[in-house]
């Protein structure tokens, strides 16, 4: 418990600054949370955001990728999230959303092939 709220209180700093325009700030706040180990790619795709809005466009890239590689990959608020705009200005960013697109398609189809809403008794009849 004590690690999450370590994870929490640096996710709150880091948006913070990115905020109140703090780019260095929001960087250590990022760097403070990776060294606690944490593993979801939900929580670090959101810190991803911050670091985007802070104009930390490289280490935010980096945080992304590595948050499609994990497993989170949903590929519009990649598009569309405001917050983000400034990643999408790095040169990799092309690479890391085509990534996130053919793992949800994969994803998709498997869900699909698998009969994923019956499973789940969703499905239409």
């Amino acid at each position: 418990a004590q690690e999450t709220e370590g994870v929490v209180r640096d996710y709150v700093d880091c948006v913070l600054a990115a905020l109140e325009d703090r780019r260095e700030d929001s960087e250590d706040a990022y760097h403070r949370a990776l060294a606690t180990g944490l593993r979801d790619p939900e929580h670090w795709f959101y810190f991803a955001r911050a670091l985007s809005r802070a104009g930390a466009g490289n280490t935010a890239l980096e945080a992304m990728e590595q948050v499609v590689k994990r497993g989170f990959f949903c590929p519009l608020p990649l598009q569309q999230d405001a917050w983000l705009e400034p990643m999408r200005a790095e040169s990799g960013f092309g690479a890391v959303l085509e990534r996130a697109e053919q793992a949800r398609a994969r994803a998709v189809a498997t869900y699909r092939e698998e009969e994923g809403e019956q499973l789940l008794g969703v499905a239409e009849d």
